[in-house]
């Protein structure tokens, strides 16, 4: 990444009054090094936006939600595939979650929380698939008949 890019967000951050910077020497060989801190503003900023993320509920996959809504013009056998392809990317990712979550060993509460709901939410997509193929599986028989 060029390094405009990865100045890009802290040098908005400052712009907003929410980082401060100053410039380093370099340690050794290499050009100097520019150096951010949070400032009250900023400290402020984040502690509002954490608790409006903690209290508002977030968005679903409204890609996903746009395939659910154009269901009716789909033949039911192609999207109970689909449906049980996208079942199985969520299985992937929930061993993949779990598997990291073992790995990762004694962790802070807060890192412990994030894998525990982020387990939670795929286990639940997994049971509402569940539930829902079985049901397009009905509708695709009763439409052969």
């Amino acid at each position: 990444m060029a390094s405009p890019s990865i100045s890009y967000v802290p040098g908005k951050l400052e712009q907003r009054g929410w980082t401060a910077s100053r410039t380093e020497p370099a340690e050794g060989r290499g050009p100097a090094r520019k150096v951010f801190e949070i400032q009250p503003a900023g400290r402020e900023a984040w502690y509002q936006a954490t608790i409006e993320a903690l209290t508002g509920p977030g968005q679903p996959n409204s890609s996903f939600l746009l395939g659910l809504a154009g269901l009716p013009g789909v033949r039911s056998t192609d999207a109970v595939a689909a449906l049980r392809q996208y079942r199985r990317g969520i299985l992937g990712r929930k061993n993949e979650v779990e598997e990291a979550w073992q790995r990762a060993g004694n962790l802070p509460f807060v890192l412990e929380g994030m894998f525990e709901y982020s387990v939670n939410l795929l286990q639940t997509e997994l049971d509402w698939l569940d539930r829902y193929i079985p049901r397009l599986e009905n509708l695709a028989a009763n439409e052969d008949e």
